[in-house]
């Protein structure tokens, strides 16, 4: 899992960067007022902003990686990167910002790269699950999920497998799932049929 997490990290920062070249070559290029639009500030400073981001989660990339590789415990190393190069909605909206209503035109490829970097917020690991590892593993905070048990999920009222999880979750029920009301709020349906 942390090599997956890894490798993802830096398939963002390649990301971010994708967007960064893409922003600056188009204000390289267009031309307000007889002068670049680059030229200004208010153009200028987001996209040094998301540079400066995408460096140092680079710098963050690399050192869990050479950690990895020395086949030690990696775990905060791995999801700390894969946590921060995640601003790629500043990163998005940025390029976007800077293209304008040009971003939505195929030509420029921004669309579509904006959907296919959004998945990287829900995969392979949400956003959450980082910063709950993050906050029981790396600050000593009590754990703030379900925890599993012999190859099942115990929430203090019951024990629910995997299958009931993906029920749960597909009914939309999430509120379920993190106050712990699951003999409240899971349907009676499922409770009958998977146990």
């Amino acid at each position: 899992m942390n090599a997956e997490r890894i490798l993802i990290a830096a398939e963002c920062i390649g990301d971010g960067r994708y967007f960064i070249d893409k922003a600056i070559a188009y204000v390289k290029q267009r031309i307000v007022f007889d002068r670049p639009i680059g030229q200004n500030q208010g153009v200028q400073f987001p996209i040094a902003r998301c540079y400066a981001e995408v460096q140092a989660a680079s710098l963050m990339v690399g050192k869990a990686a050479r950690i990895f590789d020395t086949g030690k415990p990696c775990g905060a190393e791995a999801n700390r990167p894969k946590c921060s190069p995640r601003k790629h909605p500043g990163m998005r909206e940025t390029c976007m910002q800077t293209h304008g209503s040009f971003a939505f035109a195929k030509e420029y490829h921004i669309e579509r790269k904006i959907r296919e970097t959004r998945l990287y917020q829900i995969a392979p690991i949400s956003t959450n699950l980082i910063l709950s590892y993050i906050g029981e593993h790396v600050l000593g905070l009590p754990r703030s999920y379900l925890r599993r048990s012999r190859g099942r999920f115990h929430n203090g009222v019951g024990i629910f497998n995997l299958v009931d999880i993906f029920n749960l979750v597909g009914e939309g029920c999430f509120c379920a799932v993190e106050c712990n009301r699951w003999d409240h709020e899971y349907p009676k349906r499922h409770q009958t049929e998977h146990r």
